[in-house]
């Protein structure tokens, strides 16, 4: 008589283990560099509507817009953050000297963006979330 084999050996078993553990790592890494990308690019979106607004509220007036915390900054800019998820305030600075003015995002898990904006070249944003995914 033939000795009929019925399942999988335990080195067939591990062997499929290991397989799952290491697709594994490597899609939660993946999802974790998304993720982060995803926040930076809502910051960057908050960024960009205030500086259009700055600039629009410049071209109004003659002087950027400053912030304070206390502020309904929505109305001054034309631009509402209540939509957003990780990013929901920002302050903005100016500097007279300059004629340049800064705003920066919220904190979110102790990461910021910061814009600086001017009447005469781009604006630069700056961020936090270069580094790799933990």
């Amino acid at each position: 008589m033939k000795n009929k084999r019925n399942g999988y050996t335990l080195v067939e078993l591990v062997g499929a283990l290991i397989v799952i553990a290491i697709l594994a790592v490597i899609s939660i890494t993946s999802y974790r560099v998304a993720v982060k990308k995803g926040i930076a690019t809502e910051g960057r979106n908050m960024l960009s509507d205030i500086n259009m607004g700055e600039q629009s509220y410049r071209h109004r007036t003659g002087s950027f817009y400053v912030t304070t915390s206390a502020e309904n900054k929505s109305t001054k800019l034309g631009v509402d953050f209540r939509k957003n998820k990780y990013f929901t305030s920002y302050t903005i600075t100016k500097n007279d000297t300059t004629g340049k003015f800064t705003a920066t995002t919220s904190a979110y898990n102790g990461k910021s963006l910061t814009l600086v904006g001017s009447t005469t070249s781009q604006p630069i944003i700056t961020d936090d979330f270069s580094e790799q995914a933990e």
